[in-house]
């Protein structure tokens, strides 16, 4: 308690209008002449005395910022930047601040890691996601257990310092972010030598946070590769790992967040999914008691057939019926996986006239920002599994119409739902100027997880030039409002009208598994 001095004794009128009050009781003099109900006096005791406690608390905080150390809790960093005014994700320079206001104490200066921090905690960890495509769930824990000069603690400022370069268009940040980097991939490789250092859960989130750097600072279709390289990484640490990685709640949101990943690699190949991950998601499964994420679970062995499918398809042109009868069937069963999806994960469609944010006159209303990679999973599932029925049929002398015609409409229905999510990523309003449901600013992590849904929408057969163009120009937005260089490079290749990218460049996409199928 910090003694404040002795307070004035009048009332809060005669204290406010700065006249001396006469402390009559009930009333004093100066508000019965008024003809005004007088507020009464203050407690003298209490007012003499002020709890000082939290504002010791927010300097000392400040002074260990000031010396490079890691934050006490990431719960705080994310609690801290939401409860201030950014906007689009943006973080205002220390130096642009101090500009215009030369009297800001110095305990107010903020070292470049420390922003990064910030910046990383605010885009991509959410305090109740309903996926576990995202990191909120599980990533403060494993950060606050860390040490400070931990490989996870620096990869964080790297991605976060990486993201505020490409926001505010400032060479400074790269430039420590690329040293950061430099220097987590060195500790990196110490830690990964030693066996009681290799399998931690801080190890393993740092392979694939490796990753995330990536798709953040990639300006060239090169970093794709880089980024599966990660992901190749972060399987062999899920092999070393084991089953036992499944008897916690915090080890299968990682393994759900890797399993995300690696289906999207598979996509990209034409791989099969590794037989740890099927296994291990079974064994998940029969753990999990959240309902969403076991609906999640759920669509995992259909997606595992599918790219068995493909990966077929891949090593030689098979035209067996029996590959457009398993096609329909993985269909159907997507099909059904969507329409027992619970109503809480649902979305709504409303229309709009938007040409310009909104592609085909309609736009979806999700219940919260992080259920929409989910569903995009689905899409882009049923995207392929159409696209292996259209070309099987294409390659056969008897064409059944009736076919070609469902697929056709299904995959143009698909890719207008893609491209219907993209307003909620970015909290866009429609043409009446009302809020299509959100009040957030958008937030970079949403923005990697539309990427490949986007590019593939461009890249389908039966995508139009109208929607090729829509979608360059979506990508670019990402770029330039979450600070993501993939989108960049991704809208740089499609304008080349080229359709084969780096994703095709490495890898034969046949897995010696697929005499297995």
């Amino acid at each position: 308690m910090v003694y404040c001095g002795v307070p004035s004794k009048g009332c809060a009128s005669c204290r406010a209008k700065r006249t001396k009050c006469d402390q009559a009781a009930p009333s004093c003099g100066q508000c019965r002449r008024a003809r005004r109900i007088c507020p009464g006096y203050r407690d003298e005791q209490s007012l003499a005395f002020r709890d000082e406690t939290k504002t010791v608390v927010l300097k000392a905080q400040a002074a260990k910022a000031l010396r490079g150390s890691k934050p006490p809790y990431a719960t705080e960093l994310v609690e801290d930047f939401n409860s201030s005014n950014h906007t689009s994700g943006t973080l205002v320079s220390i130096n642009q601040v101090t500009a215009n206001n030369q009297n800001i104490p110095r305990s107010f200066f903020v070292p470049i890691e420390q922003q990064g921090s910030y910046y990383f905690f605010h885009h991509f960890v959410c305090e109740d996601p309903a996926s576990s495509i995202g990191y909120g769930r599980y990533l403060p824990q494993i950060y606050n257990l860390t040490s400070s000069n931990g490989e996870l603690p620096g990869i964080i400022q790297a991605i976060g310092m990486a993201g505020l370069s490409n926001m505010q268009m400032s060479q400074e940040p790269m430039m420590v972010a690329r040293r950061k980097h430099i220097a987590v991939l060195r500790a990196l490789n110490s830690s990964l030598q030693d066996p009681k250092t290799a399998t931690t859960d801080a190890t393993f989130m740092t392979v694939m946070l490796l990753g995330l750097y990536e798709t953040i600072t990639g300006s060239t279709p090169q970093s794709l590769k880089s980024w599966a390289n990660h992901i190749h990484g972060a399987i062999a640490i899920m092999r070393m790992r084991g089953r036992e990685q499944l008897q916690t709640v915090v080890g299968r949101h990682i393994f759900a967040y890797l399993r995300n990943q690696i289906v999207i690699d598979c996509f990209q190949r034409s791989a099969v999914i590794p037989p740890e991950v099927i296994e291990w998601s079974e064994y998940a499964l029969q753990l999990e008691t959240d309902i969403g994420s076991r609906r999640e679970l759920a669509i995992f062995p259909i997606i595992t057939r599918l790219c068995t499918l493909r990966c077929v398809i891949a090593k030689d042109t098979n035209n067996d019926p029996a590959v457009l009868t398993i096609a329909r069937g993985i269909d159907a069963d997507l099909v059904e996986w969507a329409d027992r999806f619970p109503t809480w994960l649902r979305y709504t469609t409303e229309l709009s006239n938007d040409i310009e944010n909104v592609l085909s006159g309609y736009y979806h209303v999700y219940p919260n920002v992080w259920v929409v990679g989910g569903w995009n999973l689905y899409r882009c599932a049923r995207i392929l599994t159409h696209e292996v029925i259209e070309r099987w049929l294409s390659r056969n002398l008897t064409y059944d119409m009736a076919q070609l015609r469902q697929s056709e409409a299904v995959l143009s229905k698909l890719n207008a739902d893609i491209c219907a999510s993209v307003p909620c990523v970015f909290g866009q309003v429609d043409v009446n100027g009302l809020q299509t449901g959100y009040s957030y600013s958008p937030r970079a992590a949403t923005g990697t997880w539309i990427l490949w849904p986007l590019y593939l929408a461009a890249t389908m057969d039966t995508a139009t030039p109208t929607t090729r163009a829509w979608v360059i120009n979506q990508l670019d937005k990402v770029g330039r409002t979450m600070g993501i260089q993939q989108a960049i490079s991704l809208a740089a290749v499609l304008r080349a009208q080229k359709e084969i990218t780096a994703w095709d460049r490495f890898g034969s996409g046949v897995d010696e598994q697929v005499d297995k199928w």
